[in-house]
């Protein structure tokens, strides 16, 4: 027998934090590698939403993004890249802070 389950959401926050497993069990724990993509405007379509919401789709705007660095899930370091209050892209990694193109972040994460 096959069996699938769905969740669908019924609220949708202002702020919305999406976290991706990236570390899974295989005898032990291994980081996945696969590449990620998103856009930089996020839609949340009609489909994932539960009957009591309306029927607008809602976007949200991406302004941060947190990266694992690192070949293994024992050991790594995280890096951050977000937005300011001007619209500009800057990553942050412990003490040093370095302006980012938007391509670059989509790229590098």
């Amino acid at each position: 027998m096959r069996a699938t389950h769905k969740q669908l959401i019924s609220k949708l926050p202002n702020v919305l934090c999406i976290h991706l497993k990236r570390f899974i069990w295989v005898d032990h724990l291994v980081k996945m590698k696969d590449f990620v993509s998103f856009a930089p405007l996020i839609t949340i379509g009609r489909e994932w939403l539960a009957s009591n919401m309306d029927s607008k789709c809602k976007q949200y705007r991406l302004f941060s993004v947190v990266e694992h660095v690192g070949e293994f899930a024992h050991r790594g370091h995280y890096v951050c890249y977000a937005m300011d209050s001007n619209d500009e892209w800057k990553k942050f990694d412990d003490m040093k802070v370095a302006s980012r193109e938007l391509e670059t972040v989509l790229d590098e994460t």
